[in-house]
């Protein structure tokens, strides 16, 4: 079964933290841009895929609840969203808790 972690972070440097996130794991983030999450990074594994993006997704909202992916977390710049797909989910928990800045939010 597949777990899904959500981390956030509130570094600003996106660049920076994708690459440190794609050291600690193993893998290239690869940089992307869709109409529905924006500018973003993906990064994949054989045990892992995840995004790395924005939590302030529509500046523009008037509700300001309306304005983050986790409202509840606004002092979080950048989420990471990792669903795990098999393998060891302990050993991808502490790569990702190595990395300055990360703060595991909640499991989805």
């Amino acid at each position: 079964m597949n777990e899904i972690l959500l981390y956030g972070s509130p570094r600003n440097d996106i660049d920076r933290l994708a690459e440190e996130l794609g050291n600690a794991l193993g893998v290239a983030p690869e940089a992307r841009d869709s109409s529905y999450f924006g500018e973003y990074y993906s990064l994949e594994g054989p045990e892992f895929e995840a995004r790395l993006d924005q939590n302030m997704d529509d500046p523009e909202e008037e509700e300001e609840k309306d304005r983050y992916q986790e409202p509840d977390h606004k002092d979080m710049t950048l989420m990471f969203e990792v669903m795990i797909t098999k393998g060891d989910p302990e050993k991808i928990k502490r790569s990702i808790n190595g990395v300055p800045g990360m703060t595991f939010l909640k499991n989805c």
